[in-house]
Order: C-alpha cells, then structure tokens, then sequence
C-alpha cells in the first residue's frame, strides 16, 4: 500500500514516495518455521531520490529596447533546462525557428514572439515550458542636418552644420576625414583642405533608439557641395526628394542611372528627383541608384560629381 510518511507495517509489499537526498528503507523478517535458533533477521538499502525540478523559461532581446524598423535578437534564459534543452520559436503562433538565438527580422507592434523549451533535466515535473513576448516599438527619431560656411568670406574649408534632426535629445557628428566627433548640437568644422568628405550625424531620442544620416560634402575652392545619399520618397513628408545642395552651387543638371547603366531621371536646382521614372508616376524600384552631377555657372571652372544614392520605400 501507499505509505507516504514512512510508518512501519506489516505487508509483504512495501510503498513509499522518495524524497529530495536521501532515505533508508529497512526489513525485518520474523520467521514462521519451528526450532530456528534465531527466528528474526534484518537488512536494509539507501535509496537516493532525484530532486524534483521545475523547469521555467523567459525571453530577452538584444538590443534591449525595440525601435521600429530595427530588427531584434530573441535569446531564451532558462532555469533547469539541463544540459541539452531545445528551443522552438513561434512568431504568432506559426513556427518559425530553433536554437538558442531566434533573429527573425523586423517586427510590427503587437506581433508575438514565443518561445517552448523541452528541457534535459531528469525528473523534471513539467519538462515543456514556454514564455511569449508582445512587441511595442518605440518610434525612431529621424537624424538630419545642413550646412553652410559661418560667414561671408569665411575660409571655405570650415563649414557650420544646422542639426535639423526629429525628435533627438542627443547626438554625435563624426568627421572621419580627420578622425574627430563633435557631441555639440550645431558645431563648426574645419576640413584638411579641397575635397570630398563624409559627415555622418547619429541622434538618439528618449526611448534609446537611434537613426544616422551621412552625408557627401565637396569642399573646393569656391563650392562646397553635399549629396544625399539616401531618400525615402514613401508619403511621409519626410526626406521626400533626392537633391544636391550646397551654399555656392546655383546652376546645375543631375542625371540618375540604375544598376544597368539605364537613364531614371533628369533633373537641375529647380527640379529634384521624387523617385519616380522619368516624368511618369510609375515608382523606381527600391535600391541604389547612380548619379551624374554637372555643376555649372561657377566662379571657377564647371564640376562634374559622380555618386551613388539609395531610395528606401
């Protein structure tokens, strides 16, 4: 019979729970049969029980905070999951991966990320677990600048930029050319001479998201020119159109080419690129584009500038 509290009885057949560590079952024998010298006799054995576990999963990311558009990495934490657990991960329901890292791109608010583990631990009370994780993205703030020399008759090779950027509460410039940063919201910078720069702004906002923009600054004798080098013509009214700036550039044409060598767009000062193919309202496809620049009208001898851009939907 069952005898949970280990209270002796007389039954040939003896049954107890084992317990966490160690018990100790013993057995008296009192024997029946006539003229036995020694009519009792005794033995015992240690039983070792296995600690009965409660296996438990959760979930975090990396990066820690989701930002839309950004894509996040899924790692379990497990407790008593033994030596060799298996993960299966679920996104709103469906099955979509394994493994101890689930990367399954980007995601949109409330999508549903799960994850079951079958854990490897012995005596294992419930050896199927699983924990879920419900997106809420963060907005991005959006990272933008101009720039411009710091005043008339200035030395052309020292520019100020205008830190333009949305819903940033900080931020860093990077000057690779010369190796420097600035953390100031609108600095000025002074480039080692006549040349094409990169300048990249990287914001952050409140929530720990982040958003860069890196920009092409031409600085030449008398012209100092930047082309974007992406846009996201989408309907956001935000960087809608491809266009070269610069404070002395006044006149000048652009072409656009695809991958193929393939004339997209003409455009000049008075006419950006939307994004569409040629004057038509049929979208260019997402992607990089090649473009053609021919500066004209300068204090000093025309330029011609080459390039690449991204459109991003």
């Amino acid at each position: 019979m069952g005898n949970p509290s280990g209270v002796a009885t007389s039954d040939s057949t003896y049954d107890f729970v084992v317990g966490n560590g160690i018990d100790s079952v013993s057995v008296l024998l009192t024997s029946s049969l006539p003229c036995l010298i020694n009519p009792t006799s005794n033995d015992y054995d240690v039983v070792q029980g296995l600690i009965s576990l409660m296996p438990s999963v959760s979930i975090i990311t990396n990066p820690s905070v989701a930002c839309e558009g950004s894509p996040l990495n899924f790692i379990p934490q497990q407790h008593y999951g033994g030596v060799n657990p298996t993960f299966e991960w679920f996104v709103n329901g469906q099955s979509s991966g394994s493994g101890t890292v689930f990367s399954p791109g980007v995601l949109s608010n409330n999508d549903s990320v799960s994850v079951e583990m079958t854990s490897s631990v012995p005596c294992a009370i419930q050896p199927q677990v699983s924990s879920s994780f419900l997106i809420n993205n963060f907005p991005r703030p959006i990272a933008d600048f101009t720039y411009s020399n710091p005043a008339e008759g200035a030395f052309l090779n020292q520019l100020s930029f205008l830190n333009t950027s949305i819903d940033a509460s900080s931020w860093i410039w990077y000057f690779p050319a010369d190796s420097d940063t600035s953390f100031v919201r609108n600095p000025v910078h002074e480039f080692p001479g006549q040349g094409s720069y990169e300048v990249t702004l990287v914001v952050v906002n409140s929530y720990g998201c982040i958003d860069s923009v890196t920009y092409n600054v031409l600085v030449q004798e008398a012209i100092a020119v930047f082309v974007p080098r992406a846009f996201s013509p989408n309907g956001d009214n935000i960087n809608e159109l491809f266009q070269p700036m610069g404070a002395s550039l006044t006149e000048y044409e652009f072409t656009i080419f695809n991958r193929w060598g393939q004339e997209i767009f003409i455009g000049n000062e008075k006419k950006p690129w939307n994004g569409n193919v040629k004057d038509s309202t049929v979208p260019a496809p997402e992607g990089v584009y090649v473009y053609h620049l021919e500066a004209k009208d300068l204090d000093l001898d025309d330029r011609t500038i080459n390039g690449r851009v991204t459109l991003i939907r």
